[in-house]
């Protein structure tokens, strides 16, 4: 299963100035890591897309049910709850984020 997301920087920087969006989407240790950064934006629009790659890989879910960590060398991860963790199992998740100054991208591939 594969799945892909894109995002523009600037749309995501609209939506993390409205009023309980970031509470609603990330979970803690997302926020800070995000606005530990020079730019937030860049990081939730990046961690967005690892959402919506996992549940379009997936094909079902919610991508509140998705959190992305990084590992002690920076290689994202994600740990899953509710129903895509029931569907995923035992399988073996990978992603992959990447960003520029407009955009942010991700896509995850299970196995």
């Amino acid at each position: 299963m594969i799945g892909i997301d894109i995002l523009d920087v600037e749309r995501m920087e609209k939506e993390i100035s409205r009023k309980g969006f970031v509470d609603r989407l990330f979970f803690q240790e997302e926020i800070q890591y995000a606005n530990s950064n020079s730019q937030p934006a860049i990081h939730f629009a990046g961690f967005f897309c690892v959402k919506e790659s996992v549940v379009k890989a997936v094909g079902a879910g919610l991508v509140s049910e998705v959190k992305v960590l990084h590992n002690e060398h920076g290689k994202p991860y994600v740990e899953l709850y509710g129903k895509i963790k029931e569907i995923v199992g035992n399988r073996r998740v990978e992603v992959s984020i990447t960003h520029a100054i407009d955009y942010a991208m991700a896509i995850c591939k299970i196995d």
